[in-house]
């Protein structure tokens, strides 16, 4: 079996990261709390359901915070997931504008509607590529031995050859187009000269509004995170673990397999495009 603490860096052992990426969960969450009652300052924080999520947050983060202590975190991709989980939570910086607009503002249905409509529409679009792709991976031999390499005693989640699929394979960047971070942020901006009026029509503070529609590609970006974490550190090692009963590993500096120009183009035309 491979010597994976001398192998990969030692900062990101995940007995360590994971409170890192804890950490940043618990203060993210301590942030938002007040983010999300600032709307209604007159509704008692257990009446809140935002805050009230926001709670079940905080003693997560803090269980993570401290689970690595009571047991020693190796590298197996349960403990490792955990923190890029953890890191995905930012996306709550949009989540949370846009549930308090459907449940405090005071704006038209239409308008409610067409943020929920648009919103949902990208994350289901963004997300779905990630189990189109992660699916045909698995089902794939060719591809799923560049990811996961088994050995004799044990299977290994090569992050290099993960990031040679996506980037060199798929073509598929993991964060939107840099395009739709500055139209999304233009657009945002070009609100600021009437914020008074967009924020009576909207019924929520002006904050909230610019991050609904500037940040919009930030909360892409951390749900795609979110939805490939699960997969490569849960599903498909579970799968992994259910089929060969061996354990999945991280491994994040090993050298991978590629595959040549030839086998390339043949596979691309097999599977087709996601």
């Amino acid at each position: 079996m491979k010597d994976l603490d001398s192998i990969n860096p030692a900062f990101m052992r995940p007995s360590s990261f994971s409170r890192i990426g804890a950490l940043g969960a618990l203060l993210l969450t301590l942030v938002s709390i007040p983010f999300a009652s600032g709307p209604v300052p007159d509704l008692p924080l257990e009446r809140n359901p935002i805050v009230l999520v926001l709670l079940v947050m905080l003693i997560g983060s803090l269980g993570l915070l401290i689970g690595p202590s009571f047991s020693r975190w190796d590298w197996r991709t349960k403990y490792f997931g955990s923190s890029a989980l953890c890191m995905a939570s930012f996306v709550i910086f949009t989540l949370i504008p846009c549930t308090v607009l459907l449940l405090y503002g005071n704006a038209p249905l239409i308008v409610d509607v067409t943020v929920l409509g648009v919103y949902a529409t990208c994350h289901v679009s963004w997300c779905r590529r990630f189990f189109a792709i992660y699916r045909q991976v698995y089902e794939n031999d060719q591809l799923r031995n560049i990811v996961y390499q088994e050995e004799l005693d044990a299977i290994y989640y090569s992050q290099r050859g993960d990031k040679y699929l996506l980037e060199k394979f798929y073509r598929f960047s993991q964060a939107p187009r840099d395009r739709y971070f500055v139209s999304s942020v233009a657009l945002a901006c070009l609100l600021i000269p009437i914020m008074d009026q967009v924020k009576e029509f909207m019924g929520i503070p002006f904050p909230h509004i610019f991050l609904i529609v500037g940040a919009l590609p930030v909360s892409l970006m951390f749900a795609g995170l979110a939805v490939r974490s699960y997969l490569i550190f849960y599903k498909y090692p579970a799968k992994l673990k259910k089929a060969t009963g061996k354990e999945v590993y991280v491994d994040l500096v090993s050298n991978c397999q590629t595959l040549d120009g030839n086998s390339t183009k043949d596979l691309r035309k097999k599977l087709g495009r996601i």
